[in-house]
């Protein structure tokens, strides 16, 4: 299967187009599902996604689930030509049992699955779609923050801000994920979800289900790149996957880049008067104490603490808890006497 850089599509030559406003991934996924169901077996394919750049295996079921089937590859500095990547494409989509398919690998001698071509197909025209990277997407597009990564699926990560080690500052709460927060508060309920965003969240949702953090964390900077152009850089639906960002920054370890997206997203918040901004806040600052480099710790910690006294003079819960702000203030002296 091959996605251009220019967003065209084809399995096995056969080009693949969307309907409508369908998301190019739902109509990969559609056809192969419909596949599935022709022939009784799951379908799995190999999809070579040019514009992410990474070759991203996946197996369709009969009900319609999607899975990956194995770890997403970066693709060759030196990419294949056109036919060599159309060859590639036309071997890498295999229907059959799944059992046997699996029997088949563990022993070399074993007959080979049945491979059904799909170039006896009609043809379809191409649209070129946005710029998104295409692993498969999760059942639900919801922008909702990334599940929990269980240790048999990912590599070790550091656990959500807060929950194994004591934060220095102490009476920083533990943040609050946007489930958790009240209905009653916050700004008037969104549009629904622009079709790029929601792919973007299905799609970083669905790897960090699956543990692949490297690839998550780089569909996230791809499509924040995308969505940023089309709505713009502090929209609200951009603003809930650049939090979505910064959840994947965390559990990337890259405590830095976690804190530095949510203070951006914070800042935002204010400005636009949403009463998340404090929440938003409050995850930032218990991200803090993760950051091993003083001098970036310094760094972060005066933005932190410049819009943190800002959203006290604000008032609300901030002011409230002005002792929380105190005790800031505090850990930054400490970090100054250590850079």
């Amino acid at each position: 299967m091959l996605i251009t850089e220019e967003g065209g599509c084809s399995i096995g030559e056969m080009p693949v187009a969307p309907r409508d406003d369908e998301a190019l991934h739902d109509s990969v996924l559609n056809y192969l599902y419909r596949l599935a169901m022709a022939t009784g077996h799951p379908v799995r394919a190999t999809v070579h996604d040019a514009r992410g750049g990474f070759i991203t295996p996946i197996e369709v079921q009969t009900d319609g689930s999607s899975q990956f089937a194995g770890e997403p590859e970066r693709m060759p500095e030196r990419p294949l030509s056109a036919s060599g990547v159309a060859a590639s494409a036309r071997s890498s989509v295999a229907v059959g049992d799944a059992t046997s398919r699996s029997t088949a690998q563990a022993s070399p001698g074993a007959p080979q699955t049945e491979q059904t071509s799909l170039e006896k197909d009609g043809q379809r025209s191409v649209h070129p779609q946005d710029q998104q990277t295409f692993p498969p997407p999760a059942p639900d597009t919801r922008m909702t923050p990334p599940p929990s990564v269980s240790s048999a699926a990912a590599r070790p990560a550091p656990a959500s801000p807060g929950l194994e080690h004591p934060v220095p500052v102490e009476e920083i709460q533990q943040p609050v994920t946007p489930q958790q927060q009240p209905t009653t508060e916050g700004p008037p309920p969104l549009d629904r979800t622009p079709p790029a965003v929601a792919e973007a969240v299905s799609r970083i949702n669905h790897a960090i289900q699956m543990g692949h953090i490297e690839f998550a964390a780089t569909t996230a900077q791809q499509s924040l790149a995308v969505v940023s152009q089309q709505l713009g850089t502090e929209h609200p639906h951009v603003l809930e996957l650049r939090e979505l960002s910064a959840q994947v920054a965390y559990l990337a370890g890259d405590m830095a880049r976690s804190m530095a997206t949510t203070l951006e997203v914070a800042r935002a918040r204010y400005q636009r008067r949403d009463p998340r901004a404090y929440e938003t806040l409050m995850r930032a600052a218990a991200v803090w104490p993760r950051i091993g480099d003083p001098r970036v710790g310094l760094e972060c910690g005066r933005e932190l603490v410049d819009l943190w006294s800002a959203l006290v003079r604000v008032g609300g819960q901030a002011a409230e808890e002005v002792e929380k702000l105190d005790a800031a203030k505090q850990r930054m002296v400490r970090l100054t006497q250590r850079a």
